[in-house]
């Protein structure tokens, strides 16, 4: 069967219980569309017990691979295991479809028919990849480029295995920030004046397609919404001034902020107050509100179940019909 569209995701730990929620999503938003659901099962044990609750069409469970080295004795083994596993599942898994989208769990896409329109979009602008930056905040990673949290791949103009998702492995990771954290004039200087000539792209799942193919194919992102609130730990950023002065730099390889991005969104009090509070990343497409990303790796401490926020937010923005505005 030919569909219109394949996604593949890889699960860690309790992810099953995202991508079920993720997917079903997925489905009522795209009603009609013929979509293929692979999933990348890197820990049956958490995973296993979500089996029984899966009640979706064209829906594949990969277990997971074998690899040939010891990857976990290296400090960046998560993304190692990320990018293997993708790598592993397009050698031996054939696409059915002229599109592919490689999607992170704990990202979701919240507007109509959204499918069928970036395809055509991507179509008529020849676009060989699309997807969400990496959000600025995570300021040693690439902007302005395609990301793996949420990655359409057009297999009509790019082979998939031509595609390395796998990052150089990581012996140790150096903790920057440790000297600085609680002298705050010298963090002020350290950001201000050396660490963003010194910042590198990080060794993060997919960063070797960002070095293979930014300067090489014709791509385009979702735009995030970034406030001075996202950058606490960059003194000279962490108000609006700062932020209005790095504003003039952006998208400059030195700037911590990217070419792209909104510094506002116009949206109901009840779902700003919810996303502030969790710190979640929202992006935009057509100045819509289109995706937000819970990045559930980094609240593994919150009182609040996670799910209970993404069903608030997922009730909040239904009850709004989709109709954020936002000013570029």
């Amino acid at each position: 069967m030919q569909f219109d569209l394949t996604i593949v995701s890889v699960a860690g730990p309790n992810d099953l219980s995202y991508l079920i929620k993720s997917f079903t999503l997925i489905k009522e938003l795209n009603n009609g569309l013929k979509i293929k659901f692979f999933i990348i099962d890197n820990d049956v044990v958490s995973n296993s017990k979500f089996y029984d609750k899966i009640k979706i069409e064209n829906l594949d469970i990969i277990s997971k691979f074998n690899f040939s080295f010891n990857y976990k004795k290296y400090s960046n083994y998560a993304s190692l295991e990320h990018g293997l596993s993708l790598n592993y599942f397009f050698k031996e898994y054939k696409i059915k479809s002229n599109y592919c989208l490689i999607v992170d769990p704990d990202f979701f896409i919240i507007q109509p028919n959204w499918i069928a329109h970036l395809i055509d979009n991507c179509n008529n602008e020849k676009y060989v990849l699309f997807g969400s930056t990496w959000h600025p905040k995570w300021i040693n990673k690439y902007f302005d480029f395609p990301s793996i949290h949420f990655l359409l791949i057009n297999l009509n103009s790019l082979n998939i295995l031509d595609l390395d998702f796998s990052p150089n492995p990581i012996s140790n990771l150096n903790d920057q920030k440790s000297f600085f954290k609680n002298i705050k004039l010298i963090r002020f200087f350290y950001y201000i004046l050396y660490f963003r000539f010194k910042k590198n792209i990080g060794n993060d799942t997919g960063v070797k397609i960002f070095k293979k193919y930014k300067n090489s194919i014709k791509y385009n992102t979702l735009i995030p919404v970034v406030t001075h609130k996202d950058f606490q730990q960059i003194p000279h950023l962490n108000n609006r001034f700062g932020f209005k002065i790095e504003n003039f730099f952006k998208g400059r390889f030195y700037s911590y902020l990217p070419k792209k991005f909104s510094d506002y969104l116009e949206i109901d009090q009840k779902v700003s107050k919810l996303l502030d509070k969790h710190t979640i990343e929202i992006f935009l497409y057509e100045k819509k509100f289109f995706a937000f990303h819970t990045r559930k790796f980094v609240k593994k401490n919150q009182t609040e179940s996670l799910h209970d926020i993404i069903d608030q937010l997922l009730n909040f923005i239904k009850q709004t019909h989709n109709s954020f505005e936002s000013t570029l």
